[in-house]
């Protein structure tokens, strides 16, 4: 954001607002210099409306929320910036998601009424605060929207394909008290080691935690999951502005709450950058040890900013981007569109082999002709020594000296990974929307899970750079027996990437994920199971059970490269 004078913003903190119910919530609120009317921008945290952040060295946003929200009212926007129900200064109990709605909406009520307000308010928020946001606008009228990251159910709380997602637990032990939780404090590897699955919250010595609570509702679709599902205001119509990365762990939930709004009409928006969590909230150019140029950088608040002046202020010229930008990895550039998903076609390509797919020198392909021979590919899934997520794992917001990183050759030299390799392109090829993994898999045990992922590998294998994944629990699916060859369709998060000539598509098969999903031990009691024993794990492929991905994919000989 371009140099702002925020000395002359009023400040006032911990205002009580009662909500319905009579309990207190606590909210600071920030004042423009100049008096006059204002619109008001409400967010509301369970992560202390106050609380000091580490910044990284390149990043363009606000160390502290206090110095964002000084910058919003500077540019004369009343803000109110809120602790959710039992978080910080609030008073009452913190069950997430459940009093969100009706907190959010008594906190709109009762800013649109404040001395200075002209009676236009907006809502905003990243990850928990983005669905309280979604949540106020659910429940009372709201003028216009900024949400990043929010969460949903569809994304799978706290399961995605039914294969439970350890962050979930991370995530409870920040929000476990009054303030954040001490991020290092608990062993984490330990922790999540820990068995049964359903005792890790005793484990990490919050046993108060709603971890069994939840993970008794791994359907997204169980109505317990009810509170979450809002969209951008009663009738979806309040316009929205929704942003995301394509290594976001809330990339999913983003697109879920996309189709919502952009269904419904309206104006609304939707940006997707090449960021991990981190990088949706403060953009950098360097992500998972790639660099993706200049260009991938925005300022959130410039964003946000510009969003606001446009609906709240109706200036016209502050808002130029089309419905939906996303920002194409290997190309490098963003990309302006009328809508998202694009309707394109889709090109098949199958998996087959001559048995050995193990490690990225296996003999596992992918080609465009299906293969005329039954064929499977074999491995032993260890739950003693599962493929790690990312190497040196510490805890979700550190993930060892390297920091994230998008290159899997960690995992695929494993055995315990098979790897399917298409040719070569020669052309521009450009991957948009959501590639579909129509797998044919078996295992021994009674249960397994079926982790896949997309990769893009570099000209003499010099680099592979993970696009996407897809996970299903074997056990969740209904037609599941052990030793019988079952077929699911996985849908991987979305994609936006150009392949370049001599680069190339490999697709990744394996059973873990460690620790951003849990340790399937092949157990039928997949929630309290303690022990653990090898199983045989196949993927099959041929006339019979033809195993294949369905991709977005545009070669650039058959359509003009987008600008």
């Amino acid at each position: 954001m371009r140099f702002t004078d925020v000395s002359r913003v009023r400040s006032r903190f911990d205002v009580r607002v009662g909500a319905r119910d009579g309990v207190d919530l606590s909210v600071d609120v920030y004042m423009p210099p100049a008096p006059g009317d204002h619109p008001v921008l409400v967010t509301r945290t369970p992560y202390d409306n106050n609380r000091a952040d580490q910044k990284p060295p390149a990043s363009t946003a606000p160390q502290v929320p206090s110095d964002r929200f000084k910058l919003l009212a500077a540019r004369g926007y009343i803000v109110v910036a809120g602790d959710v129900r039992g978080r910080g200064d609030s008073d009452g109990d913190f069950e997430p998601f459940l009093h969100e709605a009706a907190d959010g909406a008594d906190i709109v009520t009762w800013a649109r009424d404040l001395p200075g307000s002209n009676g236009r308010l907006g809502c905003f928020g990243a990850g928990y605060a983005g669905f309280a946001a979604l949540a106020a606008a659910s429940a009372a009228p709201v003028d216009a929207l900024a949400v990043w990251s929010p969460f949903a159910a569809a994304e799978g709380l706290p399961s995605r394909g039914g294969a439970v997602r350890l962050d979930w637990l991370f995530w409870m032990h920040l929000v476990g008290g009054r303030v954040r939780g001490p991020v290092d404090a608990p062993p984490w590897k330990s922790i999540f080691s820990s068995r049964p699955l359903a005792g890790m919250h005793e484990a990490l010595g919050r046993p108060d935690a709603p971890w069994p609570d939840w993970l008794a509702h791994l359907d997204p679709q169980d109505p317990y999951w009810s509170s979450l599902a809002v969209g951008g205001g009663t009738d979806a119509s309040a316009p929205t502005l929704l942003v995301s990365g394509r290594w976001d762990s809330g990339l999913g939930a983003t697109m879920a709450h996309w189709e919502t709004v952009s269904s419904a009409g309206g104006e609304h928006s939707l940006v997707v950058g090449p960021w991990d969590s981190a990088g949706t909230r403060r953009p950098v150019s360097v992500v998972g040890g790639v660099e993706w140029g200049p260009r991938s950088v925005v300022d959130p608040d410039e964003l946000l900013l510009e969003w606001f002046d446009h609906h709240l202020r109706d200036d016209p010229s502050s808002w130029a981007p089309a419905p939906v930008r996303v920002f194409v990895t290997g190309r490098n550039a963003w990309e302006d569109l009328d809508r998202w998903p694009v309707a394109d076609e889709v090109e098949t390509l199958w998996l087959t082999s001559e048995g050995r797919a193990n490690t990225r020198i296996g003999d596992g392909r992918l080609t465009r002709d299906a293969t005329p021979r039954e064929a499977a590919d074999h491995f032993v899934h260890d739950p003693g020594n599962p493929v790690p997520w990312q190497p040196d794992h510490g805890s979700f917001s550190r993930t060892g000296p390297a920091g994230f990183t998008l290159e899997t050759s960690f995992a695929t030299s494993r055995d315990d990974t098979l790897t399917y390799t298409a040719a070569t392109v020669d052309v521009p090829t450009l991957v948009r929307g959501t590639p579909v993994i129509h797998l044919f898999a078996g295992t021994d045990r009674d249960d397994a899970d079926w982790m896949v992922s997309l990769e893009d590998v570099f000209p003499g294998e010099t680099r592979t750079v993970h696009l996407a994944h897809g996970v299903v629990r074997a056990g969740s699916v209904p037609a599941f027996r052990a030793g019988v060859p079952v077929g699911y369709r996985i849908a991987m998060t979305d994609v936006a990437h150009e392949l370049q000539p001599g680069h190339a598509l490999r697709l990744v098969v394996t059973s873990s994920l460690f620790p951003l999903y849990a340790i399937n031990l092949g157990s039928a009691d997949y929630l309290g199971a303690t022990e653990a024993e090898r199983g045989t794990h196949s993927v099959f492929h041929g006339p019979r059970l033809p195993s294949r991905i369905e991709l977005p994919l545009h070669r650039m000989e058959n359509h003009d490269q987008a600008p």
